[in-house]
């Protein structure tokens, strides 16, 4: 988005340099050393349309030529050879359609228009003066071509160069974050004791920085909705995680819960198990009890018989003076 806002305002002002007769004559004899005057130019219909929806790119007509030049741009892309390829088929196009009566009348020569076009680069890439579509690796046979001049500083002389430098240097205010409209000022200013389109901004000036800084200030508004959009993402994002967070507590609780509700009931469980062995040694013990006392009263009953008195007697006794007496009337008797 910044890119496309810097180019703008550099369009604008290429576009608004140009759009004078007089500098644009002087600038295309910069770039071509020939000496065309101001009224030699012609914007015509075809040179229009050819760049119609390209605000950034001037067409124009020189006797039999039609000229392209491409947007002042500080980044390069190969694919503004297709661009141009496109252009110059449309111009073809065009052509055809307003002469077509006299392109199928027999014996009458039609003059086919000759294309030129440049790109003026204001970049600091070390560019080759010439491209063309044979650039491309799968090109290079193809019997379809179109080629274009690459104008940089290294080559640019004239109104073509100052230009240049004065992009150049808008370029690093730009980067410099140096953009308000004193910079502005500070830069038309250095442009004018620098002699870089000197001419032109002191007719122009007020123009020009009301240019760029309309386009600052939009990118100012845009760099707003940009973060707005940004802290909107990062807003909804954390609600999204916060909403995840808590999603993943309450899944925890519930297997907590789950895990507090499965060990209560395997204390339970152990509970009650513990409970049935308790009873179940109670009842032997019960068991046993009763078995002792029965075994007792046996005793008793026994050993009464034995001595000769009553069962209520021998209760009397104790328990280790019942088994004692036993013993011994056990060993008389085997004695």
């Amino acid at each position: 988005m910044k890119e496309i806002l810097k180019r703008n305002a550099k369009d604008q002002v290429f576009k608004n340099l140009l759009h004078d007769r007089k500098i644009l004559a002087q600038f295309y004899n910069d770039l071509t050393g020939r000496k065309i005057k101001p009224e030699d130019i012609k914007y015509d219909t075809i040179a229009k349309t050819i760049v119609k929806g390209q605000e950034e790119d001037i067409a124009f007509q020189i006797g039999s030529i039609f000229i392209i030049l491409i947007e002042a741009q500080s980044s390069w892309k190969i694919v503004n050879i297709i661009r141009f390829a496109c252009y110059m088929f449309q111009l073809f196009l065009n052509f055809i359609d307003d002469h077509i009566e006299e392109i199928f009348e027999s014996g009458k020569n039609i003059t086919i228009p000759a294309v030129e076009a440049y790109i003026i680069y204001t970049g600091s890439r070390d560019l080759p003066e010439e491209v063309s579509l044979k650039n491309f690796p799968n090109q290079v046979n193809s019997m379809i071509n179109a080629s274009m001049k690459i104008v940089s500083l290294k080559n640019a002389i004239g109104y073509v160069e100052q230009y240049i430098k004065f992009s150049m240097k808008e370029t690093e205010y730009y980067n410099s974050n140096k953009r308000t409209k004193s910079d502005i000022i500070e830069l038309i200013d250095y442009c004018i004791n620098n002699n870089i389109l000197k001419e032109y901004l002191i007719k122009h000036s007020r123009e020009v920085i009301n240019m760029i800084e309309n386009y600052f200030t939009e990118e100012r508004r845009i760099q707003s909705i940009v973060n707005d959009e940004v802290n909107k993402a990062i807003n909804e994002e954390q609600q999204k995680h916060k909403i995840e967070l808590e999603k993943e507590q309450q899944q925890r609780k519930i297997e907590k819960q789950k895990y507090k509700m499965e060990l209560e009931k395997e204390q339970q469980q152990h509970k009650i198990e513990l409970n049935k062995e308790q009873q179940k040694y109670q009842i032997e013990q019960q068991k046993l009890k009763i078995e002792l006392r029965e075994q007792r009263e046996k005793n008793i009953i026994d050993l009464a018989e034995k001595l000769k008195m009553s069962p209520e007697e021998i209760a009397n006794f104790t328990e280790s003076s019942v088994d004692y007496i036993n013993e011994v009337l056990d060993k008389n008797k085997h004695s």
